[in-house]
C-alpha cells in the first residue's frame, strides 16, 4: 500500500465517527420537517390566510416568496432546503478549516512531515478524504430526503428527477465552503478555533443570502452558495443558474490549487 493510501484511510477513520454523525442528524432533520407537511397540506387555505399577513419581505428571506406555498410539496421542500444547506455548508466549512491545520493546532506535524511521504501526498490524502466525506453525506442525505418525501408526500405527486437533480450540484455548493476553508487554514498562521471560522462563514453567507431576498438586489448576494444553488429557482426553472454555478466553481478550484501552492510552502508550526 502506496504512502497516500496509507494517509487517506488514517484519515478517514478518524473523520468516521462525525461523519456518521452528520448523515445521522441531517436524516433526521428532513424527517423532523416533512413530518409537518401533511398537516401544512391539508389546511392549505388556513395556512396561506396566516402567511398573507406576513411581510412579503420576511417569507422571501424564508424561501416563500414568489408563489411559493407550503401546501405544495416541493414548495414546501423550498423550506426546507436551505436548512438542509446549512449543515452541509457547516460540515463542509468545518472539513475545510480542520484538515490541514489539525496537525499545527494538535502539535503532531512533526510527526507527519517526518514520515515518508511528500507534502502533495499530504495535501492530496486530506482533500481526498474530505471530498469523501462530503459526497458521501451528498448520497445519504439526497436519500433521506426522498424517503422523508415518500413517507409525508400526503399523496402529491412529485418529480424525483428535479429532485435528484438538486443534489447532484450540491457537491458544487460543499466545494464552494470546503475550498475557503482549506485556502484560509493555508493563509493564516494558526487557525485558533475551527469552529468559530466555520460558523461565521457560513451564516455570514446564509444571512447574506436572506438580506438580498428581502431587498430584492441580486449583486449582494454573489458571494453566497446559498444564492447560487436555490432550490425554488430550480423548481420555478427547472434548471439551477449556470451563470452563477460556473463562476462559483472556477473560484473555488483557484482556492484549491491555492491552498495546495501554499501548503507546500507553509512554514509547519511543530513542537
Amino acid at each position: 500500500m502506496n504512502k497516500y493510501m496509507q494517509v487517506f484511510i488514517f484519515e478517514v477513520k478518524k473523520i468516521l465517527p462525525s461523519l456518521l454523525i452528520w448523515i445521522a442528524s441531517i436524516f433526521v432533520l428532513h424527517l423532523f420537517f416533512m413530518a409537518f407537511f401533511p398537516t401544512f397540506s391539508k389546511e392549505a387555505a388556513t395556512l396561506d390566510r396566516i402567511l398573507a399577513f406576513y411581510p412579503p419581505e420576511l417569507l422571501k428571506a424564508f424561501g416563500l416568496g414568489e408563489a411559493s406555498s407550503l401546501a405544495d410539496l416541493l414548495g414546501y421542500y423550498g423550506f426546507v432546503f436551505p436548512f438542509v444547506q446549512l449543515c452541509l455548508g457547516v460540515q463542509s466549512a468545518y472539513y475545510g478549516f480542520h484538515l490541514l491545520s489539525v496537525e499545527e493546532r494538535e502539535m503532531t506535524a512533526d510527526f507527519l512531515l517526518s514520515k515518508p511521504v511528500s507534502r502533495k501526498n499530504i495535501w492530496l490524502s486530506k482533500v481526498t478524504t474530505g471530498y469523501f466525506s462530503m459526497l458521501t453525506t451528498a448520497f445519504f442525505t439526497c436519500l433521506g430526503g426522498l424517503i422523508a418525501l415518500k413517507f409525508f408526500s400526503s399523496g402529491q405527486s412529485y418529480d424525483t428527477h428535479l429532485f435528484v437533480r438538486a443534489y447532484l450540484w450540491i457537491p458544487v455548493f460543499q466545494t464552494s465552503f470546503f475550498s475557503f476553508g482549506l485556502f484560509i487554514s493555508c493563509l493564516l498562521s494558526k487557525i485558533r478555533s475551527v469552529l468559530g471560522y466555520t460558523m461565521g462563514i457560513v451564516f455570514a453567507t446564509y444571512v447574506l443570502n436572506a438580506f438580498r431576498s428581502i431587498i430584492g438586489s441580486q449583486h449582494i448576494a454573489l458571494l453566497s452558495p446559498f444564492y447560487h444553488l436555490d432550490f425554488t429557482y430550480l423548481v420555478r426553472n427547472n434548471q439551477f443558474n449556470l451563470s452563477l454555478i460556473l463562476p462559483a466553481s472556477f473560484v473555488s478550484f483557484i482556492l484549491l490549487y491555492g491552498s495546495y501552492r501554499l501548503f507546500l510552502m507553509r512554514n509547519m508550526r511543530t513542537l
